[in-house]
């Protein structure tokens, strides 16, 4: 870490593996410090590979193999370590599936670096990654579409709206994180500059067999412990669908498919960065970051599944 305050990402993740070593290496090369991660009883290889990042200490590793949706508690834990045990100037707690940038092109740690001293907590707007339906492998090289489609294009494939905004907030030992990392209990302010302005890149449709086993957990995570999903979340609604056998085809429309890139735009930012890192030499694990840059295998029949689509309505 620097010899001033750092910068800390806090981590919850659960059988990541495809894209895990990807996320790491771009949020350390924005100038993240240190990646405080909780591995959530992965069984896919996430958790070996958070260890190779521990071993290279950019990565504090820890256990909590609970399957119910404790994220907040557990996130809010790793935020405040991160300034109780590390003395964080930022905090940014991040999912697996997300890439975070500066607005303005420079690095995440030098628009954080413009931000008035007076911000204790700033929003970063977050859009979606779609590209061609894969059936398996990484789909970081194929999902290069951000999807700025209108809310009537959103719910006709079934989704209440654009993903939450993300917050990121200053180092406290006090801070509480709410469920979802969609803000704290920290002051939130409006008045960040473009300079200091960071958005996030989500990529949560990558394999079909991949999401709908993540849609089933997830259902089943919130049955179990009584609590109810962010206004945004589709979480549940598609594990009804799921349950009736039609989630497939939803999954199909929400992506680029058959060349229908309507409401989307190029996006090549997470494709550029792990490729700068491989060009420079800078990545920690290069054989990692090639890996999640080889395209996976296509979804096959996607014709029948966009003509189940259009039945459905």
């Amino acid at each position: 870490m620097t010899a001033e305050k750092p910068i800390i990402m806090t981590l919850m993740v659960r059988d990541e593996a495809d894209v895990i070593a990807a996320m790491i290496e771009h949020h350390l090369a924005q100038g993240i410090d240190l990646i405080i991660a909780t591995d959530n009883a992965s069984t896919d290889g996430t958790r070996e590979i958070l260890s190779r990042y521990a071993e290279l200490g950019v990565v504090e590793l820890h256990d909590d193999p609970r399957l119910e949706k404790q994220q907040a508690e557990v996130v809010t834990a790793m935020a405040r370590r991160a300034y109780t045990e590390h003395g964080a100037a930022w905090v940014i707690n991040a999912d697996a599936d997300e890439f975070w940038f500066a607005s303005s092109g420079d690095t995440v740690a030098d628009a954080l670096a413009k931000v008035p001293a007076s911000v204790q907590s700033f929003d970063a707007r977050v859009r979606n990654l779609v590209g061609e339906p894969m059936e398996s492998g990484s789909v970081l090289a194929t999902h290069v579409w951000r999807d700025e489609r209108s809310d009537e294009a959103l719910h006709a494939v079934g989704l209440h709206a654009h993903p939450t905004q993300d917050c990121v907030h200053r180092g406290s030992a006090h801070v509480t994180v709410q469920q979802g990392n969609h803000g704290t209990s920290l002051p939130l302010s409006d008045k960040v500059s473009e300079a200091s302005a960071l958005e996030v890149l989500h990529v949560p449709y990558r394999q079909w067999s991949r999401y709908q086993e993540r849609v089933r957990n997830t259902a089943a995570a919130y049955e179990r412990s009584g609590l109810s999903p962010s206004p945004r979340h589709h979480g549940m609604r598609d594990a009804r669908w799921l349950e009736e056998g039609v989630l497939r085809p939803m999954f199909v429309a929400r992506h680029a498919a058959a060349g229908a890139t309507s409401g989307l735009t190029k996006d090549t930012r997470v494709v550029d960065s792990l490729s700068r890192l491989l060009d420079e030499k800078r990545a920690l694990i290069p054989e990692l970051v090639e890996a999640a840059l080889e395209p996976g295998e296509p979804l096959p029949g996607i014709d029948d599944d966009l003509q189940l689509f259009q039945q459905l309505g």
